[in-house]
């Protein structure tokens, strides 16, 4: 789908110069060939806001390259889910989450399994329906959610998606000088 602001409801489908269609299978494989990617993001949009379970397709993906999939996962049961379709990894977002909580639960119940937390943003304040991170400036809500292992964040604010703007780079400075051992994966407006 081709985002803009993180306004789902207006999002139209990917037209793409590099092949026809937006079939996620073709364009995987067309990003993987003509840019040398051996890793991709997915985000399964229905699963996110839980209209659908996790789509299929997701699996014939995870064949192709590697893929971490943000697909909603707020429990050890739907992160399992990715899991049973071979994804590399389950990105766990902010979004999604019911609390900071959830997070540990997973970790603990998946040992091993790489988690990657997603710091979801609107205009630079968490979206989330936690309401332990609700009202916490960016830093201390990833503070709350690393809390004990994590190594990767993706931080997407979702105002910034599909506008070319690029990610904000003054937050992700502040991040990776608090957070100096976080890899750090920056989108929303790429």
């Amino acid at each position: 789908m081709h985002a803009v602001r993180g306004e789902r409801e207006f999002y139209q489908p990917l037209h793409s110069v590099l092949v026809d269609g937006s079939d996620p299978l073709r364009v995987a494989r067309a990003l993987r060939t003509k840019l040398g990617l051996d890793e991709l993001y997915v985000a399964d949009l229905d699963a996110i806001e839980r209209r659908t379970g996790v789509d299929p397709r997701i699996g014939s993906l995870a064949r192709e390259s590697q893929v971490i999939v943000d697909a909603g996962s707020a429990d050890v049961a739907s992160a399992r889910a990715l899991l049973d379709l071979a994804v590399a990894g389950v990105v766990v977002g902010s979004e999604t989450l019911p609390d900071a909580r959830a997070l540990t639960c997973i970790r603990t119940g998946l040992p091993g399994v790489r988690l990657i937390v997603s710091l979801d943003l609107r205009g630079g304040r968490v979206v989330t329906r936690a309401d332990d991170l609700r009202d916490l400036p960016p830093a201390d809500a990833l503070a709350r959610l690393m809390g004990g292992g994590l190594h990767e964040a993706i931080v997407l604010d979702l105002d910034r998606v599909g506008t070319g703007e690029g990610p904000d780079i003054a937050l992700v400075a502040e991040l990776h000088r608090r957070f100096p051992g976080l890899q750090l994966l920056a989108g929303g407006g790429v």
